[in-house]
């Protein structure tokens, strides 16, 4: 009993820091059940479920993310889709209404669900995610990554990789492999923004 006493201001403080939506309306976005930094950027129109977004991570128009994980300094464009729920192809039906007891029409003919139709996504640090792209269930997405616009991302997508087209493939990395892990070891995503303003010529100037 004591020690849960002590650990209450604690638990106090850290729901402070971050905003925590059991269902809620904002800037006519629909937050339900998720961890949203206070530093954090939702654009309007936004769908958020059951998903954690990082500091300085904002989202554009239209949005909508199911049950992800987001890293710090990202970038979401407008109409981008994360999560999205996938359906069996090898029943004899796609419909929900077979797997689900909660489908859309609420009729219960499987008293649990018997398909996994939503697989958790997480998306790395700094990551750049263009307007209109998909990202299907279960996919990892490292740091540094960038989504082309219209992009379908249907498997695991490196860090530093430039990913485009339906479906996603690596067109190029951002830097070499040495600059890559030089940045990685740096976890700069980590620092606050006053540490980060200290070394801002680092973040002003192209790598070579």
């Amino acid at each position: 009993m004591l020690s849960k006493i002590i650990s209450l201001p604690q638990q106090l403080l850290k729901q402070i820091r971050e905003r925590i939506f059991a269902t809620r309306n904002i800037n006519t976005s629909i937050i339900e059940s998720s961890l949203i930094d206070p530093e954090a950027k939702i654009g309007k129109y936004n769908y958020i479920y059951n998903t954690k977004i990082g500091k300085y991570t904002y989202t554009s128009r239209n949005v909508s993310i199911m049950q992800t994980s987001i890293g710090n300094f990202c970038s979401i464009a407008k109409n981008a889709s994360i999560g999205i729920g996938d359906h069996p192809t090898n029943y004899i039906s796609t419909s929900p209404i077979f797997y689900s007891p909660n489908n859309p029409f609420r009729i219960k003919l499987v008293k649990q669900k018997i398909f996994n139709d939503i697989k958790p996504v997480e998306i790395g640090h700094d990551v750049w995610i263009g307007a209109n792209a998909v990202i299907k269930n279960g996919i990892k997405i490292g740091n540094g990554a960038i989504i082309g616009a219209n992009s379908v991302v249907t498997k695991n997508v490196p860090n530093y990789a430039i990913v485009v087209g339906a479906p996603a493939r690596v067109y190029k990395y951002r830097f070499s492999s040495i600059n890559i892990a030089e940045i990685e070891a740096s976890k700069w995503w980590e620092e606050s923004i006053e540490q980060l303003a200290k070394r801002i010529q680092d973040f002003t100037e192209p790598i070579k």
